[in-house]
């Protein structure tokens, strides 16, 4: 038994020692070195682990054709035309882009993934604001083809415009006679590209972010693209809401990962989530369609679910002018302002629900309050102050001062001044340091309030 036992405790001595190997070569137990790769800091680890630095994104990129529900015969008979389409996007906006693989920083976690780049026109240093990246997309509709150009941020992946135009797609049976198929894009292509103006973009409001989560169980090859749609939807909102992008996301995030800048995406902190339906097989693939809509969605903190959940028809259908038609109750955009209005970023917190030594307050996470971040009266600051402690949902089915339904907030701790903490009171933060030193002045003992 003694030498079973002796055996037993060297096998466990050789599993510490060698899960101690593994944890010292962790890369937070490495000293650090920064190496200048291919214009990008780079930091790198003994253990010649790279950690690559946030580099710029290049001022303009232009993405590959985005082209979901188009079969792949149709894909090859038209690569010449669409990359003569591409040639012009790129004389028109980025006339000096060159292939993003050349010029993207060394990412030893990232090479793998190079080549999904060279296919990415880029242009560093063109003469906009905010990097952006445009695509064309092309798509099915039924009886007709959507074409459009979408401009994103960059780094945020957020949708900044999107233009777009239906054609019936009894054009394209007439040029698959003739082969000629510059004659069905460049027309539509070209009218797109005039219209944008990449110097003067709209910016969307930034106090909510919303993203779209496709629910369908399946999608027949001859349906809407369900992309499309959530894109389209996210259009109709304009300028009051920013929403992330959900066509070609992958890709986006490949680029950022590459530039160290995937941190940079906005984040979503409202999620809708669709399941757009037929509401029977259509016997003629023909517009205007009618299609059942399902509508839910969660605050993207915590992902708990929001108390609004419903169904709705939406008909999808073609203006004479080309523009979609999307006809729908309108209810998706009256929930999501009134979600916009508890997360806008001027407003102070404000005190919904007194228990205890706990105050209720109606903004939370979303809007930017952290565990312990202290609070002050916004009228009194010696008077009131408390620390967040806590978070809560709708499950508390609390009502904002301000009329709205809390979905999202932040539980404070009144530490002073309980007596005084009334409902509808505004809450600061406290600028001053925390744990403060004492005496004052000294370096010493710390203590606070």
């Amino acid at each position: 038994m003694p030498g079973r036992t002796t055996k037993i405790f060297i096998f466990l001595s050789s599993l510490i020692m060698t899960w101690s190997d593994i944890f010292a070569q962790s890369v937070g137990n490495q000293p650090i070195n920064t190496q200048i790769i291919n214009g990008a800091s780079t930091q790198v680890t003994s253990n010649n682990t790279k950690l690559v630095a946030a580099t710029p994104l290049p001022k303009v990129m232009i993405l590959p054709w985005q082209t979901p529900s188009v079969d792949v015969d149709t894909l090859q008979r038209t690569v010449a035309t669409r990359m003569n389409i591409m040639n012009q996007l790129k004389q028109t906006f980025a006339p000096n882009a060159v292939p993003l693989s050349s010029v993207a920083p060394a990412n030893p976690a990232m090479e793998s993934a190079r080549y999904t780049l060279q296919d990415i026109l880029a242009e560093p240093n063109a003469n906009v604001g905010t990097p952006v990246a445009l695509f064309p997309l092309w798509t099915r509709i039924h009886d007709y083809d959507f074409f459009a150009l979408v401009v994103i941020d960059s780094a945020k992946n957020t949708i900044k415009t999107v233009l777009h135009k239906m054609v019936p797609h009894a054009r394209w049976q007439e040029t698959v006679k003739s082969r000629n198929y510059a004659d069905f894009f460049a027309p539509t292509m070209s009218e797109l590209t005039r219209q944008l103006n990449l110097s003067n973009l709209p910016s969307p409001s930034q106090d909510i972010a919303v993203a779209f989560r496709d629910q369908t169980a399946s999608q027949r090859p001859n349906e809407i693209d369900r992309s499309t749609i959530a894109l389209m939807l996210a259009n109709q909102w304009g300028t009051d809401v920013t929403t992330l992008n959900p066509i070609a996301s992958e890709l986006m995030a490949t680029i950022q990962a590459f530039y160290g800048q995937s941190s940079a995406t906005r984040k979503a902190n409202r999620e809708v989530i669709l399941r757009v339906t037929y509401n029977k097989p259509p016997m003629t693939m023909k517009l205007p369609a009618a299609l059942d809509m399902n509508v839910r969605a969660t605050e993207a903190v915590f992902g708990q679910s929001l108390p609004w959940k419903w169904n709705e028809p939406l008909t999808v259908g073609a203006n004479p002018d080309g523009s979609i038609i999307l006809n729908h109750s309108g209810r998706l955009k009256t929930e999501i302002m009134t979600e916009r209005t508890s997360l806008v970023r001027a407003e102070l917190p404000q005190v919904a629900k007194i228990r205890g030594a706990w105050a209720y307050v109606d903004k939370g996470r979303a809007w930017g309050l952290q565990m312990n971040d202290r609070l002050i009266s916004n009228d009194d600051p010696q008077k009131i102050k408390g620390h967040v402690v806590a978070y809560f949902g709708p499950e508390m089915n609390i009502k904002s001062p301000r009329g709205w339904p809390i979905h999202e907030g932040a539980i404070v701790f009144i530490r002073k001044g309980l007596k005084d903490v009334r409902v509808g009171q505004a809450l600061t933060y406290d600028g001053m340091k925390v744990p403060t030193s004492w005496p004052p002045g000294s370096s010493g003992a710390t203590t606070s309030q």
